[in-house]
């Protein structure tokens, strides 16, 4: 009888077991992405306290456009967390059941993030040279690559290998905002300035790399298309910052608005 590709003799050091349950896997393989969604969620925390210590001290008041915002990022992060709980537990039907949710909580993400860049545009008349309209394309550029890990995501349902790593990158793009304003934290990071903090979503990624690397022995493709796809936005995103043209076109076409 031909044996099994993996028995219990076998090392498990190499491979990342995406053919057998949740609840048959190594340990860290099985609990990585739920650790993982944890730190995600404390680096949101950490980027947006003094915001929010600013608020309730009265020195900042926040929006309630913001709220909004910061409500349904919150919901997406908790939705992350619970999923790949579920996973690690083994409740795969529950698992995907809650993961329709996303069908709806996705859109909503995107609008938020359209909505909240708007405002802060139409709120007051900012001078062609300001830097909110850089954060805009950056934004803009956040939305796009977000809805791309997203699709991917979703398609890759079926491949729960690709499937978690292309929701890990849907993530890690919407913590851009945080990271950026870490500027108490991280060397480099600040809202007006964007070569630096790009780094730091890097950063986001190193524990990704390093399971890959430890379950597999090699970079899983989907990290590295994941990776291609953020290093090119940020790289389009650098090149038009400061850019006369591209303030030119967001004045108008804002100021158009009012």
């Amino acid at each position: 009888m031909r044996q099994s590709a993996i028995t219990p003799s076998q090392p498990t050091f190499g491979r990342e077991h995406v053919g057998l349950s949740a609840m048959s896997r190594p340990g860290f393989q099985r609990y990585f992405f739920v650790a993982l969604a944890w730190f995600y969620a404390v680096v949101a925390v950490v980027g947006f306290a003094p915001n929010l210590h600013e608020h309730f001290s009265g020195a900042y008041e926040i929006h309630p456009v913001a709220w909004i915002h910061g409500a349904i990022m919150t919901t997406w992060l908790a939705l992350l967390i619970t999923q790949t709980t579920l996973a690690a537990s083994g409740s795969v039907r529950q698992h995907r059941k809650l993961g329709l949710l996303s069908l709806a909580l996705a859109p909503l993400v995107g609008l938020s993030m359209i909505i909240a860049s708007r405002r802060q545009l139409l709120a007051e008349v900012l001078p062609v040279e300001h830097f909110q309209y850089d954060l805009l394309f950056l934004e803009v550029v956040e939305l796009v690559l977000f809805v791309v890990f997203f699709t991917w995501a979703f398609l890759a349902r079926r491949r729960p290998d690709s499937h978690k790593r292309y929701m890990i990158f849907a993530t890690a793009i919407l913590l851009q905002a945080a990271v950026d304003r870490m500027w108490w934290f991280l060397p480099g990071a600040s809202l007006s300035h964007h070569w630096g903090q790009d780094v730091y979503v890097y950063a986001l990624l190193l524990p990704l790399f390093a399971f890959d690397f430890v379950s597999l022995g090699r970079i899983h493709r989907a990290t590295l298309t994941g990776t291609a796809m953020l290093i090119t936005g940020h790289v389009l995103a650098n090149v038009v910052w400061g850019s006369p043209a591209w303030h030119h076109f967001a004045f108008t076409a804002t100021n158009s608005m009012r």
